[in-house]
């Protein structure tokens, strides 16, 4: 299961003018995932650092500490700002990939539309922030469309957590 919120980008913007534009909306999603992922990567070199110097590896502990507090901190200002219940949130299943995902909606887009993405992976509560292209949409009944989209903008920390939980 995966929930996901999803709205219009304004027709004005141009490819080349998305990359601001999610610069601009996802700044908070992306640091909370960069620091995870950044602590993934660093994981063997702290095992090291903790065989090889105790005492300096107890430090860095105290200030992951507090690394994560300011972390979770931010984690809930984010929550506030996140795309509500009231703009097009479902959690439901979803066919997802590294590179789109296709949804049932009962909204109609256009084929060639931008739209904004937030996804959160369950169970692991991850939060990916992304920007999309609309591939195609196929009708199912009235007021119920199955869209496919392909991921245009997301950052390399939250691709590898999508990554990560489709495999």
């Amino acid at each position: 299961m995966t929930r996901y919120a999803y709205k219009p980008i304004d027709s004005s913007y141009s490819y080349e003018s998305l990359q601001s534009y999610y610069d601009e909306k996802s700044s908070g999603h992306d640091i909370v995932n960069k620091m995870s992922y950044e602590d993934e990567q660093f994981s063997p070199i702290a095992k090291l650092v903790q065989a090889k110097n105790p005492e300096i590896y107890e430090y860095i502990r105290h200030l992951e500490k507090n690394i994560n507090i300011l972390r979770n901190i931010l984690s809930e200002e984010i929550k506030s700002r996140e795309v509500d219940s009231n703009d097009n949130s479902s959690t439901q299943k979803v066919n997802i990939s590294a590179s789109g995902m296709n949804f049932v909606t009962s909204e109609s887009y256009k084929k060639g539309a931008f739209i904004e993405v937030n996804i959160v992976l369950l169970p692991s509560n991850k939060k990916i922030y992304m920007i999309a292209r609309v591939l195609r949409v196929n009708i199912l009944s009235i007021n119920k469309n199955s869209t496919s989209v392909e991921f245009l903008i997301i950052n390399e920390a939250n691709k590898e957590i999508l990554i990560k939980h489709i495999h």
